[in-house]
């Protein structure tokens, strides 16, 4: 059985550390936005390193599960490069906007945990490009980068709800920029 009070921490932590980063984060307003007070804060999790170490850990792992089940799905499910890119990005920026807290705080917080997982998160979607599009002039590395960045900010912008921009608008034209790269 899950422990009710332990999401509702983890998920008030998410969100507290992803707007403030660790160092803004107080256990104080991670309480009160879950709806408790410190003492049970520090009941379930005994520190704020604790509490910070749980959301990384439950959400990465959630976010790696998603990435592989997209890219599983896509694989090889397409007759040409096009459809395959579109598809990608489009999922891509679906799953980044509905898990922005935990992309945010990996890019964010300076870690020497985190780079290996960024750098893993380029180099599988580098790879996926790579096994379902035959164009072999285009970098796939750099497209990977590209793509992630694109969407990053897009998210970004989501996110914080400021954009006066057409953002799925913006999507369709960065896709349809980005396939530019893949015709003769």
């Amino acid at each position: 059985m899950k422990d009710e009070t332990k999401e509702k921490i983890i998920d008030a932590a998410l969100n507290v550390f992803c707007k403030n980063g660790y160092a803004g984060a107080t256990t104080r307003v991670i309480a009160e936005k879950a709806g408790f007070n410190e003492l049970t804060l520090f009941r379930k999790f005994k520190t704020k390193e604790n509490l910070f170490n749980t959301v990384i850990e439950e959400k990465l792992g959630t976010l790696h599960h998603t990435i592989t089940s997209l890219y599983s799905d896509l694989d090889g499910k397409f007759d040409n490069p096009e459809d395959f890119l579109r598809c990608l990005i489009s999922k891509l920026a679906q799953m980044s906007d509905d898990n922005f807290e935990i992309i945010n705080i990996m890019l964010r917080e300076t870690c020497p945990f985190y780079e290996p997982i960024n750098d893993q998160l380029v180099k599988s979607l580098a790879d996926v490009i790579k096994k379902n599009v035959s164009n072999t002039e285009v970098d796939s590395t750099s497209l990977a980068i590209t793509i992630y960045s694109f969407i990053y900010m897009r998210s970004l912008t989501v996110y914080n709800g400021r954009s006066k921009l057409d953002l799925d608008l913006a999507l369709d034209k960065f896709i349809d920029n980005t396939l530019m790269a893949f015709k003769n």
